[in-house]
């Protein structure tokens, strides 16, 4: 298997499905709306399966992008978090503008926000794993299998295996990852216990707090014409929200590096936004 196939094959598989759902009629549209209408139980099902789907599609694409030796970095957490943040903050609203003009742009903002929500829990996931294997696995060792990858002596020369020696090689890999993973939470629990987890949730829950007061008021604020001052207000506000969680976790938790604690200050404050988004569309 080639590098990076696999995750290539699914990420064109994604933005062929996105490009369908763009290009539905208008009597599809609508008929999906008037069945939604009239089964709300099932809709409200249906959604949060869905959504349950693309967490779980998620996590997966993000294993496969590090299986394939490819790390979304802090580009690919910031993108898709500003287009997710400007979606939120532009949202329409009804008493704004007719009905069709509503509902197209509304369709459009739940797609970028749906979207957006899912590149970040992917790129989330696969920094995460990247994290947690380098910190618990030994430098000495390969963690990407050679099986999967070129050979590093001469790029153009394939690894040839029968298909008896991949799949070892394969199952060995993941064997390892899981090792690796495991190794890491453990060593966690042992530094800080039940004490540790228990200042990270409620750390969590307190961003949580904090992001859903600033996506009310500047939700207020578009409402009320100030579209400018609602993206102010929401970029310092997100900004505010993770420097003081990051001061917090440095305080609560010294040992954790100033980089580190802030950049988990800025997953915990994209996490519980989803979180929110998750729980109101559900409800």
């Amino acid at each position: 298997m080639g590098r990076k196939n696999t995750a290539n094959t699914v990420i064109c598989a994604i933005i062929s499905l996105v490009y369908s759902i763009i290009h539905l009629k208008s009597s599809h549209m609508h008929a999906i709306r008037l069945w939604a209408k009239a089964h709300p139980g099932a809709a409200q099902l249906t959604i949060a399966c869905s959504h349950v789907a693309l967490a779980i599609l998620a996590l997966n694409l993000g294993l496969l992008l590090y299986r394939d030796g490819v790390q979304t970095g802090l580009i690919g957490l910031l993108a898709p978090s500003i287009v997710l943040f400007g979606g939120v903050l532009t949202y329409p609203r009804r008493e704004n503008s007719g009905k069709e003009l509503f509902l197209k742009f509304r369709f459009r903002n739940d797609l970028a926000i749906l979207l957006a929500g899912f590149l970040l829990a992917t790129s989330v996931f696969n920094y995460s794993i990247t994290q947690a294997v380098q910190t618990a696995a030994p430098s000495k060792y390969q963690v990407v299998p050679a099986a999967l990858k070129q050979s590093q002596s001469n790029a153009s020369t394939k690894n040839v295996l029968s298909p008896e020696a991949h799949s070892n090689k394969k199952a060995s890999w993941k064997k390892s990852i899981r090792s690796a993973i495991k190794a890491h939470f453990f060593q966690n629990q042992k530094a800080g216990g039940k004490a540790r987890g228990l200042w990270y949730g409620l750390i969590f829950l307190l961003s949580g707090g904090l992001s859903l007061l600033v996506t009310a008021l500047s939700c207020n604020l578009a409402c009320s014409g100030a579209g400018a001052a609602a993206v102010i207000v929401g970029i310092l506000g997100a900004g505010a929200i993770v420097y003081l969680t990051g001061i917090l976790l440095r305080a609560v938790l010294p040992e954790e590096k100033k980089k580190k604690a802030f950049l988990l200050a800025a997953i915990m404050l994209l996490g519980s936004t989803l979180l929110w988004f998750l729980i109101a569309s559900i409800v």
